[in-house]
């Protein structure tokens, strides 16, 4: 736990990461999953989708005023994941 904390800090003290790095990160310590197991959808510029083991969560980016300082806030709880479609044979 105490190493995801870090990794978490590490990746707002830099910027090389991309958004979708940055949920997943956050996402494995929400979810209480390993990081390898999120995957992470982009739906816009300031959303991200994350799934993994079993749940899934939808993150937003939030900026304090015109400032680069931006956090991915998570809403509401956890939900399980919705099955994948299956195509009519």
């Amino acid at each position: 736990m105490k190493k995801l904390l870090f990794l978490g800090f590490m990746v707002s003290a830099c910027g090389n990461y991309t958004n979708t790095d940055q949920v997943r990160i956050r996402a494995a310590n929400d979810l209480r999953c390993d990081a390898a197991q999120v995957q992470t959808t982009q739906v816009d510029d300031l959303t991200v989708r994350a799934n993994g083991c079993g749940q899934e969560r939808t993150y937003s980016k939030e900026c304090v005023g015109n400032s680069t300082r931006c956090n991915w806030r998570g809403h509401g709880e956890a939900t399980a994941e919705k099955p994948a479609a299956t195509s009519a044979q």
